[in-house]
């Protein structure tokens, strides 16, 4: 039994601290009813849901740079791998990033516009406490350029966003600059607004990958 269990299951390696950071966040897309994003971070690994142990998932190998896509319906994982981009044939964007202190939502709290006129392409009110929730952001964002990419270069010219180009491909997680965001507002309609920032305890079994699911790797 240890040994199917072993051959089923992949633990990634211990978390070293004995707790781990949970931040939550409510979604909301235009037309759609809002629905969480929970981040359980550690120094090693993160790991998203929808706020339920047994929710589909992605994990976050920091030092790897790979991402675990799980989907539990479809028994697979898909790992995406940070990759060297090259971004000569990208175009310069006249972005504008205007930074305001917003005191009323808590000490040193600010708010971050990147302005590409007359598009606001995204509007955050972040605090300096746990700056940690903002580079887990900025990583994930990091790890996509490549894939936004190739997305990009395929999309039709009169269907492309230059706010997606400057957000997910020039300049990744450049709004995350001041901490914690405590709300997020995108110029295609997508708001976050946090919920909840806690510690809990360690909990590795959050953290297995199964390996009996089919596993994939993201299209180049």
């Amino acid at each position: 039994m240890r040994q199917l269990l072993a051959a089923a299951l992949m633990l990634l390696p211990a978390i070293s601290s004995a707790t781990m950071l949970q931040v939550v966040y409510q979604d909301q897309e235009p037309g759609s009813l809002p629905y969480l994003s929970r981040y359980i971070i550690t120094p090693e690994y993160v790991r998203i849901d929808q706020g339920k142990d047994q929710d589909d998932f992605l994990i976050l190998d920091r030092k790897k740079q790979e991402i675990f896509e799980v989907q539990h319906d479809q028994r697979a994982v898909l790992t995406i791998a940070a990759e060297k981009v090259d971004l000569h044939k990208a175009p310069r964007l006249p972005v504008t990033q205007i930074d305001t202190p917003t005191p009323a939502r808590g000490k040193g709290a600010s708010e971050r516009q990147v302005l590409l006129k007359p598009a606001v392409c995204a509007r955050v009110i972040s605090v300096p406490q746990h700056p940690e929730v903002a580079d887990v952001l900025r990583e994930f964002r990091q790890i996509l350029v490549a894939a936004q990419w190739r997305t990009w270069q395929a999309t039709p010219n009169d269907e492309r966003q230059t706010c997606d180009l400057q957000l997910q491909v020039l300049q990744p997680g450049q709004e995350y600059a001041a901490g914690m965001p405590l709300e997020m507002h995108y110029a295609n309609g997508l708001s976050r607004v946090l919920q909840q920032v806690d510690e809990i305890s360690d909990r590795p079994e959050l953290f297995i990958v199964p390996l009996d699911y089919k596993m994939t790797t993201l299209p180049k």
